[in-house]
């Protein structure tokens, strides 16, 4: 007896690997994050906006992957004053900025079930924080 058929089977493995997912529309462990198309950072021009955009690809490409949905709108914050106003960052503070104490086995290891982010990614992160304005 056949309790399920090869279409049904198809739909189960799709529907389960969509939950998975995490929300996100590319592979965070491969490249693909360089075929979606992000706008270009409108902040660039000055050295705090040359790093706010340095953070913002970080962000975008290893963050927004799951932090976008209802709960975290990371993707909505487009400029320092925003994620100011988040809360997740603070001005010249690594320590009171949870974007950075959430990273590199500092009170979290994120991003979760994905490879940590490099020390130069880390390193950018920490200046935009220390540096913003």
């Amino acid at each position: 007896m056949k309790l399920l058929s090869d279409t049904n089977k198809f739909l189960i493995v799709i529907l389960l690997a969509s939950l998975s997912s995490c929300g996100q529309t590319f592979n965070s462990n491969s490249n693909d994050a360089n075929l979606t198309a992000f706008t270009a950072c409108s902040e660039a021009g000055t050295a705090a906006g040359d790093r706010y955009c340095a953070a913002e690809t970080i962000i975008r490409t290893r963050c927004t992957n799951c932090h976008s949905g209802y709960h975290d709108q990371w993707s909505s914050y487009t400029n320092d004053a925003a994620w100011k106003a988040s809360g997740r960052v603070v001005a010249g503070s690594v320590a009171g900025s949870t974007v950075i104490t959430r990273l590199k086995n500092q009170g979290g290891n994120m991003p979760a079930d994905a490879p940590q982010i490099s020390d130069t990614e880390y390193q950018t992160l920490v200046e935009w924080v220390q540096q913003m304005p």
